[in-house]
């Protein structure tokens, strides 16, 4: 019961805080194993979402055709400058054959209440590469996320905005799982070969 009321708190106080323009920015980072999970650039893809300075105009973006879209994926400014002050991260994974775009939803809303959202799309396991590799190699997702995670600490625009004893992480489906890794739980490969034998997964 804590737990809950504890969470339910947080989300009052999220709804509470003052909003912020929300601004977008990418970086890419060199990812040693991409290349193996099928993604040709041989580096990692990572989205940003950010408070931006009031100063920023947001306009309307969506996923899919302008003219049939998809989804409404949220408002920001592409490279917006940065609010000032420092702020708690959220390092974000997509689930399998996902990508950071369709979860900008999610994103934009923390980013406008004062939260940087890191989120990564994940080599060979993303709307754009879906590969046999990446979609197999799923234990490989943990070190995508902290690889992105340090690109952005280390960035010099974004890092000094980025209170760093105060960093967290979510995600969707495989990405939950990915969080969970982040956290401290381990994959036991041997323990996962033997239960696809004794339920007959090929």
């Amino acid at each position: 019961m804590v737990g809950k009321h504890r969470v339910k708190v947080m989300l009052a106080l999220m709804l509470l805080t003052t909003l912020f323009p929300v601004g977008r920015s990418t970086l890419r980072a060199s990812e040693a194993t991409a290349t193996t999970r099928g993604d040709a650039t041989g580096s990692l893809g990572i989205t940003l979402w950010y408070p931006a300075a009031e100063r920023s105009v947001a306009t309307e973006h969506v996923i899919g055709p302008p003219n049939d879209p998809l989804f409404d994926a949220g408002l920001w400014q592409e490279h917006a400058a940065l609010a000032t002050g420092r702020f708690p991260l959220i390092a974000f994974s997509h689930g399998t054959g996902g990508s950071a775009l369709q979860m900008a939803w999610f994103a934009t809303g923390l980013a406008a209440r004062g939260f940087i959202v890191v989120a990564v799309d994940h080599p060979g396991n993303s709307l754009d590469t879906y590969t046999p590799a990446g979609f197999g190699l799923w234990w490989l997702r943990p070190g995508d996320v902290s690889l992105a995670l340090s690109t952005a600490l280390a960035d010099p625009t974004l890092g000094p905005a980025i209170d760093a004893n105060r960093i967290g992480a979510a995600g969707f489906s495989l990405g939950g799982y990915t969080v969970l890794e982040l956290g401290g739980a381990r994959t036991d490969l041997k323990r996962f070969a033997g239960y696809c034998r004794r339920t007959h997964w090929k």
